[in-house]
């Protein structure tokens, strides 16, 4: 769960959301982890809304292009993630994803095979939620030439 982004906060919400034992020095035992920096002075105070969840892209636009062959994009969380999407353009001939929507994985797959004659294009609207954290993708291959 992400961290809350006000009220009390505490050193053991922090240990608790980063899975890393109580006594853990602070900040140092938490430099280089996600919303973390690598280095310098941090408080308490600049954990509000901090989460260990982290979406590789983290949300947004995601695209992929292959003149000949397949073009994908594969989307990523550091925890297993339930994915959910449709196609919100194009087409679905040549399409495939690696998990059906609804379903849990650490990554998910969009491919895209190229027709043999001209081009495709296929949007999907995306969303991936793990731990409580959700991330809203806009996915778009374009196969073909």
């Amino acid at each position: 769960m992400t961290l809350p982004s006000s009220g009390p906060i505490s050193i053991n919400d922090v240990c608790a959301e980063y899975g890393v034992p109580n006594n853990t020095p602070f900040p140092s035992g938490f430099y280089g982890k996600p919303g973390f920096p690598s280095s310098g002075p941090w408080g308490l105070s600049d954990c509000y809304g901090l989460s260990n969840v982290v979406f590789t892209p983290d949300g947004g636009s995601a695209a992929g292009s292959a003149p000949s062959g397949t073009a994908s994009v594969t989307l990523s969380c550091n925890f297993a993630a339930t994915w959910t999407y449709s196609i919100s353009s194009g087409t679905s001939t040549g399409t495939s994803v690696s998990i059906g929507s609804g379903g849990s994985a650490t990554s998910i797959t969009f491919n895209l095979a190229a027709p043999g004659t001209g081009t495709r294009t296929t949007v999907w609207t995306v969303t991936g939620v793990s731990n409580g954290v959700t991330r809203n993708f806009t996915v778009t291959l374009d196969a073909g030439s």
